[in-house]
Parts: structure tokens; C-alpha cells; sequence
């Protein structure tokens, strides 16, 4: 008995190396030393602003021009606020606070991020009730019905996108505006404005039902980018005693830093909680609403799939005829 505990032992013992080694290979791979590690994480903290002016003018400006893009049904307006892409900061920001279990910085990203998108949903209403028209194009209507094949664009999109940003800059950088043409952020979201909008000032029922199919994207894109930067900042080991040490050495100097500390030190829960230690919670709190998205993305597909063959089947009855 004894000796069947001790080979156990053994063989979780040389997965955990072989994981280890896998972790220290890939970090190596992509040149993400301690240093770099260090530069990361401060970076991506310091994405996760409320001050930034610029950052909210990027907001402001790349939800009017993707609003005005899909009224105008412009693919190359709305490929302009997609190339603008602010969102990608605090959601690459989230992940991190996932993958090393940092309270601190997941409370600032997730108020980021629901700031930013409620700000970016209240420009698009505001611009949609002073058009004189609120016509669906096919831009909109495209953005109206997602489906998993959504979800797993997102999901690669989020992985290259946090390797770009993990990776030092070499060279001329070609991947992230890839990244931010794919993923598409603010055009969903500005698709539950118009939606709201129309509901507000035409028809409920219609509006209501083009706020739900962006906002359903959105999530897709947002959960999915954040689930798989978690994986890839999991695999970096960004989560190092030497590199909490550095980054609470910045944090310590850090005026917002300081006052987010403070806030989060007002509540209780939060404040014994400063740390997620059980890395299992943590990614069963990303995978939960990743799947409870992942149902009506599959219902959207199989509709999909069904339209598709009887499309086809349509054209081969058309072919025959014309034959």
C-alpha cells in the first residue's frame, strides 16, 4: 500500500516538473524574462485607469464612429473603430487578474470595463435619437445573431492578443490590429445602443431584440478574450513570488493603486480576499458564464446550419431547373 502512495506521489510529482518546465519553455519562447514579467504586469495595471482622459475620448470616439458606421452600413467606418480598440486593455487587464488571483486589479478592470461599456452604449443612444433615420442595415442585422463559431474567433483572437501584448515589441507590429479587426468589440456594443434606441423611440419588441443579439456578442467577446489571456498569462508564470514582489513594490508608490486598496479595504469580503489562492475557483468563475453563453450561441448555429442546407439544397432544385 505504501508503495502504491509513494508511486502517486512520484507521478504527480514529474507532472508538476513537466508542467513547470512546459511553463518556463513557453515564457522562454516568446523572450517574457523576470524582468519583462514585471513590465508586463505594471502595464496592464495600469491599464485598468479611471483617469485616463484619453483613454475615455477613445471610448467616446470609437463608439460614434462604429455607430455611425453600421447606420451608414460602412464595413470600412466600422474596420476604423475596430482598429481604435480601447477595450482590449482592461479585458487583457481582467484576465491577468484571473490567472494570479489579484483582487486589487480584478475589482479596477471589471469597474473599467462597466464604466467603458455603459459610457460607449450611452453614446450610441444618444447618436441614434438624433438621426433622422433608424434603418437595420446589414451591418447591424450581421451583429444581431451570434453563434459559436463567434465564440471560438474570440477565443483565438484573445490568445494571439495576449501573446502580442506579452511579447517585447520587435520590428513593425502586425497582429494586434489583426486581433482588433477579428474580435470587433465596439461594434456589438454599439448595436445594443442602436437597439435601444430603436426601442426606445420606434418599437420596443424589434428593439429589444437587437439590444439582446449585440449584447450576447459582446459577452461572447469579452468572456472569451478574458478566459484564454488567463490561460496564456497562466502559462507565463505571471504569478511568481519575485515578480507580487515587484509589482507591490510599484503598487506601494502607486497614488491609485493606493486609493483602490483603500476602497477595497472598506469592505470585509473583499479585504480577506485580497489573494484567490485556489486557482480551480478561479477558473471555474471564468468557465461558468462561458458556458452559460456557450447555449444560445449553439441555438444561433444550429439555425444557421439549417438555413445553409436548405440553401443549398434550394440552389441544386434552381440548378436543375435552369439544367
Amino acid at each position: 500500500m505504501k508503495n502504491e502512495n509513494r508511486g502517486t506521489f512520484r507521478f504527480f510529482i514529474k507532472i508538476f516538473r513537466g508542467w513547470k518546465k512546459f511553463q518556463d519553455s513557453f515564457a522562454s519562447a516568446l523572450d517574457v524574462d523576470l524582468e519583462r514579467k514585471v513590465e508586463i504586469y505594471t502595464q496592464l495595471s495600469k491599464s485598468a485607469t479611471l483617469k485616463d482622459l484619453v483613454y475615455w475620448l477613445q471610448i467616446l470616439f470609437s463608439a460614434g464612429i462604429a455607430t455611425l458606421g453600421l447606420v451608414l452600413n460602412s464595413s470600412a467606418v466600422i474596420i476604423g473603430a475596430m482598429l481604435i480598440s480601447p477595450l482590449m486593455a482592461p479585458i487583457l487587464s481582467a484576465g491577468l487578474a484571473f490567472a494570479t488571483g489579484d483582487i486589487t486589479l480584478g475589482v479596477r478592470s471589471i469597474v473599467n470595463l462597466f464604466l467603458s461599456t455603459l459610457l460607449g452604449i450611452t453614446f450610441a443612444v444618444v447618436l441614434v435619437a438624433l438621426l433622422p433615420f433608424k434603418s437595420q442595415t446589414a451591418e447591424i442585422v450581421a451583429r444581431t445573431s451570434p453563434n459559436t463559431l463567434d465564440l471560438v474567433i474570440a477565443l483565438f483572437s484573445g490568445a494571439i492578443g495576449s501573446i502580442a501584448t506579452c511579447r517585447e515589441v520587435k520590428g513593425v507590429v502586425t497582429s494586434i490590429p489583426g486581433v482588433a479587426i477579428a474580435v470587433a468589440l465596439m461594434p456589438p456594443l454599439c448595436v445594443v445602443g442602436y437597439g435601444i434606441g430603436v426601442a426606445i423611440s420606434l418599437d420596443f419588441t424589434v428593439g429589444w431584440e437587437i439590444a439582446s443579439g449585440g449584447g450576447l456578442l459582446y459577452l461572447t467577446n469579452l468572456v472569451a478574450i478574458t478566459f484564454t489571456a488567463m490561460l496564456v498569462f497562466v502559462m507565463l508564470r505571471l504569478a511568481t513570488p519575485k515578480v507580487r514582489e515587484a509589482v507591490n513594490t510599484w503598487r506601494d508608490k502607486d497614488t491609485e493603486s493606493q486609493w483602490w486598496l483603500s476602497q477595497i479595504n472598506k469592505i470585509p469580503t473583499l479585504e480577506k480576499a485580497r489573494e484567490v489562492r485556489s486557482f480551480s475557483l478561479r477558473l471555474l468563475m471564468i468557465l461558468v458564464p462561458l458556458l452559460i453563453i456557450f447555449f444560445p450561441l449553439s441555438e444561433s448555429f444550429s439555425k444557421l446550419r439549417t438555413e445553409i442546407i436548405q440553401k443549398q439544397s434550394e440552389n441544386q432544385v434552381n440548378k436543375a431547373a435552369r439544367e
